[in-house]
């Protein structure tokens, strides 16, 4: 699949402020951060965000990792050291069609310098009491 748009997002924007001004809940200042990415999740905001169809949109994972990098010198002051970014994704089934194309997906955003891929499978859930 090509894609038509990239995300990347820049510096101060894309949070609503917190009740203390910034958009993170804070206790004094922190030694090292780190932050934790919802792959799903951002591509569907940065879609809606765009007016676009999710399946068009990747973010770029060198543009998050810059963002998250940036969030000191952009007014989070408090904020220490940069340590990674934990990007989560579900992997698809090694027998599903796409497995191949997500698999090179994975491995580039593997070797993003200050990022690290999570991936996992879903699983059904059932409710209690309730067997398969």
């Amino acid at each position: 699949m090509e894609y038509t748009h990239s995300l990347a997002w820049p510096s101060g924007e894309g949070f609503e402020l917190g009740p203390y001004g910034d958009p993170f809940l804070r206790w004094g200042t922190l030694e090292h951060y780190a932050g934790f990415v919802d792959f799903g999740y951002l591509r569907a905001a940065g879609a809606k965000a765009l007016g676009k169809q999710t399946k068009t949109v990747r973010p770029l994972a060198e543009g998050v990792v810059t963002w998250f990098r940036s969030l000191p010198t952009a007014g989070l002051d408090y904020l220490g050291v940069f340590l990674r970014v934990y990007w989560y994704d579900g992997q698809l089934d090694p027998i599903h069609e796409n497995y191949t194309n997500q698999r090179k997906f994975f491995d580039a955003i593997a070797s993003t310098p200050g990022l690290q891929l999570r991936a996992g499978h879903l699983g059904k859930v059932l409710p209690a009491g309730r067997s398969k």
